[in-house]
């Protein structure tokens, strides 16, 4: 980072308002992707749709409402990097900050096979960003890039057919039982449709925020001569995880633990295939090589640890949780790092 150009008497209001309008943005992405995802799990129980498997493939995706609005804006921005950079990091604070955070609160162990499966899918998943890299080197004019974008979209698909054909079934809370009188039945219908509606609500409120954001955080970038994959793994990421922390901490309280790990673990493939290859899809992806190798591996490295914990028999106790949530604060200080290295 440059301080002249912090400094700088011209660019220093300009800075500050991007900053503001940056923090509200990401406020306004948080609360409304509580809403969000709040009424999306009450649909969930009111339609029944958790007993037939498509409850936790509903939560994994709404839960990444923020990153597919960063996506589509980043795209329609030509600001893709910011997007590449918001999945990366975001992926990473998952499974450092808010896995850390549950294995702090009481220690974690995922007693189903088929959950168990998870880290390794993802951690498969994880692999293909590494095509960027490749990308930049040998084929610049991305001839591939949609390609590699429907592959992974394809892989969103085959991971919705896994979790179905496998029965991946997570413990949600008690569902409401069939109401057996007219007002009950009218009162259950009511209620579905005020949760579609504030659902519907919130992720206008959260497309439009992301837009902000987005112009915002590629302001601060180009004032203050950060890369905008390091804005987007850092402060966007830190914003767009709050709906996963705040689900997963809730199911946690509730002792729903496996379904806050597979929310963790569902979102971030949801992430990594769904989102990045809808970014693939709809814009010219160029990235900066020494930051986003180091973001990628980190990624790889964390997500191959947490394969390993939920594989080894061994279960996920405090003293890893307070591990990986200094490995988060690492990740941060070496993303930052890299970017001074950079820069110098």
């Amino acid at each position: 980072m440059h301080l002249t150009a912090m400094l700088n008497a011209d660019l220093l209001p300009v800075l500050v308002y991007n900053l503001a309008v940056l923090v509200a943005s990401m406020v306004v992405i948080a609360k409304s992707s509580e809403l969000v995802v709040a009424n999306s799990m009450r649909i969930v129980r009111l339609t029944r749709m958790a007993e037939a498997m498509f409850g936790f493939i509903v939560l994994s995706v709404t839960t990444n409402v923020p990153e597919l609005a960063i996506a589509f804006s980043s795209a329609l921005s030509a600001n893709a990097q910011l997007s590449v950079g918001n999945i990366i990091g975001s992926n990473v604070a998952e499974l450092t900050l808010v896995l850390g955070l549950l294995a702090i609160i009481a220690p974690i162990k995922l007693k189903r096979k088929t959950l168990q499966r998870l880290p390794l899918l993802l951690f498969v998943s994880s692999l293909v960003p590494l095509s960027l890299l490749g990308m930049q080197w040998f084929d610049p004019a991305q001839r591939i890039g949609d390609i590699i974008g429907t592959t992974l979209v394809l892989t969103f698909a085959f991971f919705i057919y896994y979790s179905v054909h496998r029965r991946i079934r997570v413990r949600f809370p008690p569902f409401p039982s069939n109401p057996r009188t007219i007002l009950r039945r009218i009162t259950r219908h009511f209620e579905l449709y005020r949760s579609a509606l504030i659902m519907c609500a919130g992720l206008l409120a959260v497309i439009v925020a992301a837009s902000f954001a987005v112009s915002s955080a590629a302001a601060i970038a180009d004032i203050a001569e950060i890369s905008e994959s390091v804005i987007g793994a850092t402060l966007i990421a830190f914003g767009t995880t709050l709906p996963e922390l705040s689900v997963s901490l809730t199911a946690a309280r509730k002792r729903h633990k496996e379904l806050a790990v597979a929310n963790i673990i569902g979102s971030c493939l949801v992430k990594v295939t769904l989102v990045f290859g809808m970014l693939m899809l709809l814009s010219t992806v160029s990235v900066d090589i020494a930051v986003f190798s180091t973001l990628l591996v980190f990624l790889i490295g964390i997500t191959m640890a947490v394969w390993y914990f939920f594989t080894s028999g061994s279960r996920l106790d405090r003293n890893e949780g307070i591990l990986l949530v200094m490995v988060y604060v690492l990740f941060l200080i070496s993303a930052f790092g890299v970017q001074l290295a950079v820069a110098l």
